[in-house]
């Protein structure tokens, strides 16, 4: 078959979650050269991974050949230029996504179905709706209190769960689904994960493709696949 090609951020948000399962980091790492490594501790940290590539890293070192001079945990991606005072950042360099990235990349975990659609993202990206096989959407954005919102209004068709086991640090609440602890510089994939987890509670909806985190498991290639 021939997969269609995803853009690159959802590609590089796919792969992390792929590689980022503990049998793949254990399967894999004892047999990469360090350059090869280097190279794939870059990406996670580009998507925003840091823990990922530090396991990378425990599971290489464990196994490394004596020449091997060790490894350092890749910086997140740099949002300020390096001579830019700290203070004061350079106008559109506060923040590197925006909210409708993190719904788009939350709708490409959930999987086939689920989709942001054009009209539904904010003319600024502070929102977005996340349409999927329901009749309830899924709107992302920034409550009053500075917390990653997850609202909705249930529709009288759709059957969730009364009681829905909702992830760790996430709290329901009368707008919808609230994420305390989601912050800016945890990347685009972990909100997304954080956000397709939340969705799958809610609305009982697991695919062979996910599992209950909202994550891709390591036996999953691509979605077309």
């Amino acid at each position: 078959m021939n997969p269609q090609t995803p853009n690159p951020g959802a590609a590089i948000i796919q792969f992390a979650h792929v590689w980022t399962a503990d049998n793949s980091v254990s399967r894999v790492a004892r047999g990469l050269t360090c350059r090869e490594l280097d190279a794939l501790t870059a990406l996670f940290g580009a998507a925003g991974l840091p823990d990922a590539a530090a396991a990378w890293i425990r599971a290489h070192t464990a196994h490394a050949p004596e020449a091997c001079e060790g490894h350092s945990i890749p910086r997140p991606p740099a949002v300020l230029p390096a001579d830019q005072d700290q203070g004061s950042p350079a106008p559109g360099m506060d923040y590197p996504f925006s909210i409708c990235g993190v719904a788009r990349a939350a709708a490409q975990l959930l999987g086939e179905g689920w989709a942001v659609k054009p009209d539904d993202c904010g003319d600024w990206g502070t929102y977005a709706r996340i349409s999927g096989p329901h009749l309830t959407k899924f709107t992302i954005e920034i409550d009053n209190e500075d917390d990653l919102l997850i609202s909705y209004r249930k529709h009288p068709y759709d059957v969730f769960p009364l009681n829905p086991q909702l992830p760790q640090d996430a709290r329901q609440g009368e707008e919808g689904v609230c994420l305390l602890f989601a912050f800016a510089d945890e990347g685009v994939a972990a909100l997304a994960g954080s956000v397709a987890a939340a969705i799958r509670a809610v609305t009982g909806h697991q695919t062979d493709d996910t599992d209950e985190t909202g994550t891709l498991p390591a036996q999953t290639h691509t979605a077309q696949e």
